[in-house]
């Protein structure tokens, strides 16, 4: 059975208290650096820990602030989710950002970090396997937006989706139809079984600097 998990995306998304000085020259400060998604560097982590921002550790050294957002019973055949969570990548402001900015004199590479846009986002996905060996997605919906209002309207629609989908029918249906997504290109594939469940299409990969 699936359940929702009372998440919120946070109002606020900027670290405003510095960190230790030592931290802005480490050589791995912003060493690989995620241009496009949620992923911390190691100075976005500490900021976290000073500000009392909650992180979560997923794929092995992946930091990221990132909140359940629906689970299920544990099954091992049928439509299950594979993960559901809502995340955040949070800009700077106040003392944190100029912290940065004096250090970036002498660390251009702290540039990443005060250009940094915040962003929210939901990641939702639906997978389906059998005991015939059928394994498939049924739904994955990955949509970012630097505006929190924005996300949050996607957040409750696609709530509402997940909550009034049945999903061991839509994954039958699916199915039946594979000749026209089977060999689809990722992007093609998700646009084919968005617009199959009437669901807005997937929006990511958006580039997190701003250097207007």
């Amino acid at each position: 059975m699936l359940r929702l998990i009372p998440a919120q995306f946070s109002k606020q998304a900027r670290f405003t208290k510095p960190v230790n000085g030592a931290y802005y020259t480490d050589k791995n400060a912003v060493h690989c650096f995620d241009q496009n998604g949620y992923q911390m560097t190691m100075l976005e982590k500490e900021h976290a820990y000073v500000n009392n921002v909650e992180l979560d550790q997923h794929q092995h050294e992946q930091w990221s602030i990132r909140k359940p957002w629906f689970e299920d019973s544990y099954k091992n055949s049928g439509c299950h989710i594979n993960h559901a969570a809502l995340f955040e990548r949070w800009g700077f402001d106040g003392e944190a950002l100029e912290r940065l900015k004096a250090y970036s004199l002498t660390n251009p590479l702290l540039f990443k970090l005060i250009n940094l846009k915040p962003k929210w986002g939901v990641d939702f996905s639906m997978d389906y396997v059998d005991e015939k060996g059928v394994v498939f997605e049924v739904y994955h919906m990955e949509w970012d937006s630097f505006d929190r209002e924005e996300a949050d309207e996607m957040r409750i629609k696609i709530q509402k989706l997940v909550k009034n989908t049945d999903w061991s029918d839509a994954a039958k249906r699916m199915w039946a139809e594979k000749d026209k997504w089977i060999n689809l290109e990722y992007d093609q594939m998700s646009n084919w079984k968005c617009d199959f469940l009437g669901a807005p299409r997937e929006r990511y990969k958006m580039a997190l600097w701003d250097n207007g």
